[in-house]
């Protein structure tokens, strides 16, 4: 027999990006809005919809309303989302969350310097375990009174589960445009081994930023120290795979030490952005 509850219904919604720049030039803030009803809005601690300033549209989906409206209700980003500004992410990853609970792949990727948000934090910033407890959390709550017709739990987490080569975008731009890394020319010598170099790498990193937020969460580091592991994070994962390209002859050991100067040197900076970022925010100001 099938089930007498009414069923997730759908909410389609557009994410739009602000300019806000702090430390790093033509940087943006992302909030996400309703398509139909503009007063459904996540503002991310930023302005929204009502705002005079230049918006740009940088993505439009159907989201799961019910589930999102339990997981993240609009004006509780800061506290239901699992995002600790400045900590484990930003506006950009508060709205990837939001954008995450919908019946097809949707994120801010289209917005000006996303790609330091994901290299830094994540797609969906760090903390995946907590977002997927959250996630749950929310979808139980919501299965108790609507039926999943929609397949909705089966679609979110499995792009949850999926986000490798999203994030290896951002750190493809960052190796290109910050490092001034010849990424093609590497990847040419050897394609497919490569790349799959690369993802292995990046899982591995990933790991290790997750062990980072834990022991923020355990009161093991504060949030300029989660910051400052981060980077030297990076730049461990950054310098083995420097490394190993360098004894393999596909770069020279000073091409090696010219990049890992150029990401620490971006690092700080984006470090530098971040704190501004969140002492603004903090402030009771908006992005």
């Amino acid at each position: 027999m099938g089930s007498d509850k009414p069923g997730i219904s759908l909410m389609t919604v557009e994410a739009y990006s602000l300019d806000s720049a702090y430390i790093i030039p033509n940087s943006t803030h992302a909030f996400v809005v309703g398509k139909n009803d503009r007063s459904v809005q996540w503002k991310n601690y930023g302005r929204g919809w009502e705002t005079t300033d230049p918006k740009t549209l940088v993505a439009t989906v159907n989201t799961y309303r019910e589930w999102l409206m339990t997981y993240i209700p609009p004006g509780t980003e800061g506290t239901a989302s699992g995002v600790n500004f400045g900590v484990n992410g930003v506006c950009h990853t508060f709205a990837n969350r939001e954008l995450l609970v919908a019946d097809a792949s949707a994120d801010v990727r289209q917005a000006v310097k996303d790609e330091y948000a994901v290299f830094f934090f994540g797609k969906y910033g760090i903390g995946l375990d907590q977002l997927k407890q959250l996630l749950n959390a929310a979808y139980n709550n919501v299965t108790a009174r609507y039926a999943d017709n929609l397949n909705a739990y089966n679609t979110v987490m499995s792009r949850l589960n999926n986000y490798i080569d999203d994030e290896l975008l951002a750190w493809r731009k960052i190796a290109i445009e910050e490092a001034g890394i010849d990424v093609d020319g590497i990847l040419a010598k050897s394609p497919q081994a490569g790349l799959a170099i690369a993802r292995q790498r990046l899982q591995n990193y990933i790991n290790a930023r997750e062990s980072i937020y834990s022991d923020f969460i355990a009161g093991r580091l504060d949030k300029n120290g989660v910051q400052l592991k981060i980077k030297s994070t990076i730049i461990q994962h950054t310098t083995d795979y420097l490394n190993w390209l360098s004894t393999i002859h596909y770069i020279t050991e000073a091409d090696r030490n010219t990049y890992i100067s150029r990401i620490s040197a971006f690092l700080d900076r984006y470090i530098q952005s971040v704190r501004a970022m969140a002492l603004h925010v903090e402030s009771g100001n908006m992005l």
